[in-house]
């Protein structure tokens, strides 16, 4: 595929997961610009904010368990970079 194909879409990164290929450079072809548009775990809309989520339940011989809890702390949303088009998938 081209360059051209890829601008304008939504695409699938294999480092930022959802994004959005912008445009291209100049006589590029290989190279896009993209915004990303993937939102971490726990992340709740109505919000607007990161909620903690559950990562793990471990079940130990007594019959108890323990349940680990988690928060994101990286969020790439809206971060522009400059890829290649092999890290790209495009959305259907």
């Amino acid at each position: 595929m081209r360059v051209a194909d890829y601008v304008g879409k939504e695409a699938k990164s294999k480092d930022y997961g959802r994004v959005f290929v912008d445009s291209a450079p100049p006589r590029s072809k290989a190279i896009v610009n993209i915004t990303v548009l993937q939102r971490s775990k726990g992340w709740n809309d109505a919000t607007e904010t990161y909620e903690r989520y559950k990562m793990t339940a471990t079940w130990h011989p007594d019959g108890q368990r323990t349940l680990r809890w988690g928060i994101s702390r990286r969020d790439e949303y809206g971060v522009k970079d400059t890829v290649h088009i092999n890290t790209l998938e495009l959305c259907k």
